[in-house]
């Protein structure tokens, strides 16, 4: 016999008798415990709605004591208002002043209350009882709602199945306790879709008028439904369209504009009835807004309202996932609906049959999901209205399973087992559909357990109710009682005790300790109503520091506290128990007296506040048994303070704040980086190295190049000329990778024995390769041996002519210009010096450098072989990486260039194609009456470009304009400035800036959030950011020579992108074990880019992947082998690549990485002058390339002709790229919008060059692949930014780089294709001749701008500096001569190169040098820079952002370093220089401008006594070594 739930809904007759039954059981689990709080309104929300609705009653009625409600509005008129009185929203008393939850919440309460007036007076917080009734009904309409819309959209079984689980879920009989607006929302939310259905279905007018009356409904309690509501427009969209057919040919588009009037109407009916319901939203806007405004600024800002504290640190998505996983379906419900969500997405990819139903559904849950999870506060109710769409996901997966398993949906086994049983198995089987039943009725009956549970809650008396009943029987009246409870609840009835709330909230200082100090030597209790203050608070140290470490002492019983008595209400039945935990997201220890039930306790975890807050918080009460004295409690609470400053002791290291020892060297290591690295050792200035260090120095990386050459030339078989321009940049990754995962294993020291061994181990792979390939590379270097000493000739080329520059102006400081140089040169000394990996810190002693540091170890190779000074190294790696990154443009884009060439077997637009397309145009074009004029330019400029010759030069012409492009052409600020300059010479204007070129777009004040822009987070009165913006582009980074990740960065980023593409060329036509190596090495190169500049790391691997995909797109094999196999390799890169330099992420600790919601958008004159010649070039280039299908796909839709599939894909991209950049308009992003246009060209662009050609040929996609994240990059950054930056600042400034090098890498391929389309006659008539002449002239004009920039602003960088020193590549020959203003105290830094040419020559291995502190940027910490050797601090400002959450380190060293030099106290100075491990003590002009007198004489004072000895001295400086041990 069948079970008697099969039976039931076997029957469709029966389905009536089961929905009532199913809504009567609803209503009992809703109504059992509707008076939980027995009056006391301890939901706050509510009882707001309830003291609002009985005001607005009163004054209405005028009833006794209403006067009290006029006392915040003092002009509303008392009783029923007339017309007049209405409109005024200050006389109003209809208008309710308060618009956060729903003004339409009040109205029902205040019709309600007239209603029952003639038979019940009820009054305040006695009206709940309705109002929780009409929440109730409000759910039991969802479950009709969620019933009916299974049931038309898949089957009435699935209907009634998701009703069964909507009734037994508990996050719905949570919230139908409560008078708040989420039940009323969500049931009118579902009440809309199923109009939504209706209007899909028979599209009457009727229907749209039931939708816009729902969609205004669903809007008054909350306006954040619009974002579910959103996709109601899908069926006007469907019956628009609705007589489009597809055939085998293609598709036929018949649209309707009657769809389009429904909508409107629609619309209007929406507006009217929101009106209707909630009219103050238009007669008091202001207010409106302004509450709107100030939600929206709660939710995005945690902390802003105490009560959100909670929330500050959360994760994104997963926090609200276990949240509504664990608590608010129950586990087995909760992982069958985030599953289901996955299930719906692939569904809807696999199978045509209810894909409209299941995109709908997707459509109201992710983007809705995604857009809650931008808000900072989580709270669990944010994503209740989600809950329905899920549960109706689930029980369609739910239901699927059980067709397949029937046979009703044909399913096959995979291949594998097709071919090993040898025959085709389908799913069907008897007992898995018995399996599929048995899990269902599981469900439901899990699902429904949990859901008695929790009625046990609403079946025992509220823990505050309780906790009040035995205070009043075990305090004795007047007791002293610390209520814990601010911005929270209370516990009621407590007037007879003497009560202190803690102001928990306010901010830490000691005058609140202090008082919270006084109040606990006195009280005998401390209460707490809820987990909020100590769940918030504890886990915050940062924000509270002195008030979590209360909470943390409490807890631990330190304060002579004990838990006296606790009281829980947790959800259970059949003793069972579903325990939260309070206490360890807190980090709190939990009391060892609390209270253990009997039965089965199940730990879930953290609970969310919606859910434990109200309806049964945990209700602490501690009683005072140690009875501390204030001077106890504050030794505990408070730090030792002596007159506000820090006492000086020796403090070991179990007495360390264990912080303060993260990034910190272990003791072993911290020695052997101390006693390696002798400067005098490693580098004679005497030295033929330093005699000839250009000659060195290339010698290091020609040979390099030699070793890896073999293998490069296998690696990159996939490109035309075998990577030859990136093999330099291979040379360095390959050799350096080995030397570094040597040393970072603690295999070997790093020393230039191992840099040998390494290089060794590398040769051997080449000659390996060598001797497998050794006839096919040799083949290649015959016949391509004009192309080596091409790439050659440019490299050297490009490197003499920078080395000019650099020896023009070497310095490595300025006080104005002087960027980050020293902080760079001490990274690069610390890392040769360092023989551990990761290297020591020099301006953070006894620590080791947090920073992406790869890049100057990279550096250091060449300048420990070649034993160069570091300071003239320096000048060399400036001009190495710019030859790198110009060899490397120009191979990237000549093999890009070259392999269109060879796919085409010509140019993709030579005027063959181009007749051949006219003659197609004029026969089958509806635009055929056009007419055709030959073009003269092609006969009398072009056509010698045409032959063989040219064919062969492209890609070399190619390559060279792009190399030209991204790394020496400037911005269009040259022209402006050479056009200000030729005006200031009239008016005596200064000279070219080359400076001002970075700084294009200027400082910015942040847009104000509004409706249409929704996304911006709202201010809510605080004071207008302002963010400033670095505009660098490569030229200038290589110009203002600092050598900073970013511009490292460079050439690495290419020999990704040449890594990727070589894949993508070579990955059909090669070898299984050839692929596994190339995805090795782009995994690899990928990896690098993360630790050499971790910026540019997603920007790579997203085109990595891009690049992967069209590689396996070009095999010939089946579609779900081809995702299988994509899925394979794009996890194995992206985990190889983090995988592979693992030593570095295991030590790399980040900060605050987090992405926001920018409240800045760029100027569209400041972007078009940053990238004006390169969206001319790619602008033109799409519109030749696009404008005649548009024009055609055009017609063809005017003329109901039959569009083939990719016409109709470029239809939809059109269409949906021109409506988001009109609403971007209307939201004032006028830049986003036109970036968005360009984006919506390149798609069409690509999926056109997709249509015609062969998918196995997709070379001529990666000039618009570029081109394309490019686009998507600048508008991503109109929208987001980094969190925690300066602003935007570096945001912009390092994502607009990549996106300079992008635009560069293909609008040089992208203008040669436009001059070639230009200069071909193609049957656009006589105008068409005088277009291309503006169209070169522009060129022209853009093209001479484009280098005023790297002319006459190299001319004013070289003369930026301190004064002429000759040429020369010597970065510190400036310090001979130069003087430095101080603080008004002129320094004279030949003094400072005196004592550092001493110490480098001197002093044996790295010990700690004592030297000044200051600002950033400033003079400070140059010991360390050019020596290499840890100091105790150097600049403050990297350091913070580097130890970010150890800041309170970083100010401890300031104090001492002033201490040290400051006091007059020579036993505390010992102590601190002992603290420090300080060997070496440097006082010279800076210090004694920056320290007292008296403080520094003291160290003769040491000398005298035998505490430190002097080891060097000149006019200007002294240095001491310490003899303390």
């Amino acid at each position: 016999m069948k079970p008697l739930l099969s039976r039931l809904l076997s029957s469709i007759n029966n389905l009536y008798l089961i929905l009532p039954i199913l809504l009567a059981i609803a209503a009992l689990f809703r109504l059992h415990g509707i008076d939980w709080d027995s009056g006391f309104g301890f939901h706050p929300d509510e009882r707001s709605i309830y003291m609002r609705a009985q005001c607005m009653y009163d004054v209405l009625r005028q009833q006794p004591g209403y006067q009290s409600c006029l006392l915040a509005h003092p002009q509303m008129e008392p009783g029923f208002p007339q017309i007049s009185t209405i409109f005024d929203p200050a006389r109003s008393p209809l208008n309710p002043n308060w618009f956060p939850l729903g003004s339409v919440l009040i109205y029902l309460l205040v019709i309600v209350q007239y209603l029952i007036s003639p038979i019940l007076d009820l009054t305040g917080l006695e009206i709940r009882y309705f109002a929780r009734g009409l929440s109730t009904l409000a759910d039991l309409g969802t479950i009709f709602f969620v019933f009916l819309i299974g049931r038309r959209m898949y089957h009435v079984k699935v209907g009634l199945l998701a009703a069964v689980l909507v009734t037994l879920s508990v996050i719905h009989i949570q919230n139908s306790h409560f008078y708040r607006p989420e039940t009323f929302s969500v049931c009118l939310i579902l009440m809309s879709f199923w109009a939504m259905l209706r209007v899909m279905e028979y599209g009457r007018v009727r229907d749209s008028v039931f939708l816009g009356i729902s969609v205004g409904l669903a809007l008054a309690p909350k306006i954040s439904a619009i974002t579910m509501l959103i996709v109601l427009g899908i069926p006007y969209f469907i019956q628009a369209f609705n007589g489009t057919y597809a055939t085998h040919q293609g598709v036929r588009i018949r649209f309707s504009y009657w769809p389009l009037i429904y909508a409107l109407l629609a619309l209007c009916l929406a507006a009217l009835v929101f009106i209707l319901v909630t009219p103050y939203a238009l007669i008091d806007a202001g207010n409106f807004i302004k509450d709107i405004k100030a939600q929206s600024y709660m939710a995005n800002n945690p902390g802003v309202w105490p009560f959100t504290y909670q929330y500050m640190d959360t994760p994104n998505f997963i926090y609200q996932i276990y949240q509504s996983t664990v608590w608010g379906l129950g586990i087995p419900l909760g992982v069958l609906c985030w599953c289901s969500v996955l299930f719906t997405c692939v569904s809807a990819l696999a199978s045509r049959k209810h894909r409209i139903f299941d995109l709908m559904l997707l459509g109201c849950v992710i983007p809705t999901f995604i857009f809650l999870e931008t808000f900072g506060v989580k709270f669990l109710r944010y994503v209740f209205p989600l809950m329905p769409f899920m549960i109706l996901m689930a029980a369609r997966c739910l239901w699927w399973l059980r067709e397949v398993t029937n046979g009703d949906i044909p399913v096959r086994a995979p291949t594998f087992i097709t071919r090993l049983t040898g025959r085709e198995l389908g799913i069907k089987n008897k007992l898995l559909g018995r399996v599929t039943l048995f899990l269902t009725g599981l469900l439901i009956i899990s699902t429904g357990f949990y859901a008695i549970a929790f009625q046990s809650i609403y079946s025992s008396e509220h823990p505050a109710v309780s906790a009040s009943k035995w205070i009043h029987k075990n305090i004795e009246s007047g007791s002293m009682v610390i209520s814990d409870n601010h911005w929270d609840e209370y516990i009621p009835g407590l007037q007879r005790y003497r009560l202190w709330q803690f102001p928990v909230y306010d901010p830490d200082n000691p005058a609140k300790i202090n008082n919270l100090v006084r109040r606990l030597s006195e009280a005998d209790y401390v209460v707490f109503y809820s987990n909020r203050p100590y769940g918030s608070v504890a886990r915050l140290p940062s924000e509270f520091p002195l008030s979590s470490r209360y909470y943390i002492k409490l807890f631990e019983g330190e304060l002579g506290y004990r838990l006296e008595k606790s009281f829980f209400s947790y959800p259970n039945w059949l003793n069972v128990h579903f325990h939260d935990d309070p206490f360890s997201r807190a980090q709190v220890k939990r009391p060892e007296s609390l209270a253990q039930r009997d039965g089965i306790g199940l730990n879930l975890g953290y609970a969310d506040d919606n859910v434990i807050g109200y309806d049964h918080p945990p209700v602490l009460v501690f009683r005072n048994y140690g009875k501390k004295s204030e001077s106890e409690l504050r030794n505990i609470l408070l730090p030792d303070v002596s007159s506000g400053n820090r006492i000086v002791s020796e403090a070991s290291d179990s007495d360390v704040d264990p912080r303060t020892r993260h990034l910190m060297l272990t003791e072993s290591d911290w020695l052997i980086q101390r006693q390696g690295g002798t400067w005098s050792q490693m580098f004679n200035e005497n030295s033929w190295n330093n005699r000839f260090p250009v000659l060195a120095w290339l010698l290091v990386i020609v040979v390099g190049w030699i070793i890896t050459l073999p293998l490069n030339l296998f690696i990159f078989r996939g490109l035309p000329d075998r990577g030859l321009g990136l093999a330099k940049i291979f040379s360095f990754l390959i050799i350096g990778y080995v030397v570094w995962i040597s040393v970072s294993l603690d295999l070997f020291r790093f020393t230039n024995v191992t840099i040998f061994y390494s290089s060794c181990v590398v040769l051997a792979l080449s000659l390996l390769v060598m001797a497998f390939a050794r006839n096919e590379i040799i083949t290649f270097l015959k016949e391509k041996w004009r192309l080596v000493i091409l790439v050659d000739v440019i490299f050297f080329l490009a490197f003499f002519i920078f080395l000019w520059i650099r020896a023009n102006n070497p310095d490595l400081w300025h006080p104005f210009r002087g960027g980050e140089k020293p902080m760079e040169l001490a990274y690069l000394n610390a890392v040769v010096r360092s023989n551990l990996f990761p290297p020591y810190d020099p301006w953070f002693s006894g620590g080791y450098l947090n920073y992406y540091y790869w890049g100057y170890f990279l550096v250091s190779l060449p300048v420990k072989i070649s034993r160069v000074l570091p300071t003239t190294a320096f000048n060399l790696a400036i001009p190495t990486f710019f030859a790198l990154s110009v060899s490397g443009a120009f191979c990237l884009a000549y093999n890009i260039a070259c392999k269109i060439q060879m796919v085409d077997s010509k140019l993709r637009f030579d005027s063959a194609d181009i007749k051949s397309e006219s003659n197609d145009f004029k026969k089958n074009s509806r635009l055929s009456n056009l007419r055709s004029v030959p073009n003269i330019l092609h006969n009398r400029v072009w056509a010698p470009l045409t032959s063989e010759k040219f064919r062969v030069l492209f890609p070399v012409l190619v390559g060279i304009a792009s190399a030209i492009s991204v790394v020496v052409v400037g911005n269009l600020d040259g022209i402006i400035q050479l056009l200000q300059m030729t005006q200031g010479d009239i008016s005596g204007s200064r000279a070219f800036d080359f400076w001002r070129s970075s700084r294009l777009i200027p400082p910015l004040s942040s847009v104000e959030s509004s409706m249409l822009a929704f996304w911006v987070p709202t201010t809510m009165g605080a004071a207008t950011e302002i963010s400033h913006h670095i505009t660098e582009f490569p030229f200038f980074s290589f110009l203002f020579a600092d050598l900073h990740p970013h511009l490292m960065n460079i050439p690495f980023t290419m020999l990704v992108i040449g890594l990727g593409i070589n894949l993508q060329f070579q990955f059909n036509a090669s070898s299984t074990t050839w692929r596994i190596i190339a995805c090795g090495i782009l995994a690899l190169g990928l990896g690098s880019l993360w630790v050499i500049n971790s910026w540019d790391y997603p920007t790579y691997a997203l085109l990595s992947i891009a690049f992967v995909a069209l590689g396996i797109q070009a095999m010939a094999i089946p579609k779900l082998k081809k995702l299988s196999l994509f899925s394979v390799l794009v996890l194995s890169i992206i985990g190889a690549s983090w995988i592979l330099f693992l030593p570095f992420h295991e030590s790399y600790e980040t900060f605050g990485v987090g992405i926001a919601i920018s409240r800045w958008t760029t100027p569209l004159n400041s972007y078009l002058v940053i990238f004006g010649w390169f969206l001319f070039i790619a602008i033109s280039f799409l519109f030749l390339k696009i404008s005649h299908s548009v024009l055609e796909i055009g017609l063809k839709v005017f003329h109901n002709d039959l569009l083939a599939r990719y016409e109709l894909t470029c239809l939809i991209i059109f269409l949906v790229s021109l409506a988001s950049a009109f609403y971007l308009i209307l939201t004032d992003y006028w830049t986003a919008a036109c970036l968005v246009m360009l984006f919506g060209m390149s798609a069409l662009a690509m999926v056109i060059e997709i249509s015609q050609k062969p998918l196995k040929n997709t070379s001529g996609i990666v000039p618009l692949l570029l081109l394309s994240m490019g686009l998507a990059i600048s508008i991503g950054v109109e929208f987001l930014h980094l969190a925690g930056d300066i602003g935007r600042m570096n945001t912009v400034f390092k994502l607009y780089l990549e996106v300079w090098l992008l635009f560069g890498l293909c609008t040089s391929y992208m203008g040669f294709i436009v001059i070639e389309r230009l200069c071909t006659a193609w049957g656009w008539g006589k105008r068409y001749h005088y277009l291309s002449g503006i169209w070169f002239g522009a060129a022209a004009v853009l093209i001479i701008s484009s280098f005023i920039y790297p002319v006459l602003g190299t001319l004013d960088r070289i003369n930026d500096r301190f004064g002429e020193t000759g040429i020369t590549l010597d970065g510190v020959a400036y310090m001979g001569k130069a003087q430095h203003l101080e603080d008004d105290d002129k320094l004279d830094l030949r003094w400072d190169l005196e004592a550092i040419e001493w110490l480098q020559n001197n002093i044996y291995g790295s010990p700690v040098i004592l030297e000044a502190h200051g600002a950033q940027y400033r003079w400070n910490g140059r010991v360390s820079a050019h020596t290499g050797l840890p100091t105790i601090l150097g600049w403050p400002w990297h350091q913070i952002q580097q130890r970010n959450d150890y800041q309170d380190s970083i100010l401890e060293r300031v104090q001492d370093i002033a201490l040290i030099y400051d006091l007059d106290d020579i036993t505390a100075t010992r102590k601190l220089l002992t603290k420090y491990q300080v060997s070496l003590i440097y006082v010279g002009e800076l210090e004694k401008s920056y320290y007292s007198r008296a403080g520094l004489d003291k160290f003769d004072r040491m000398v005298s006594d035998g505490i430190i000895e002097r080891l060097f001295q000149n006019r200007g400086a002294t240095i001491y070594r310490s003899l303390v041990r």
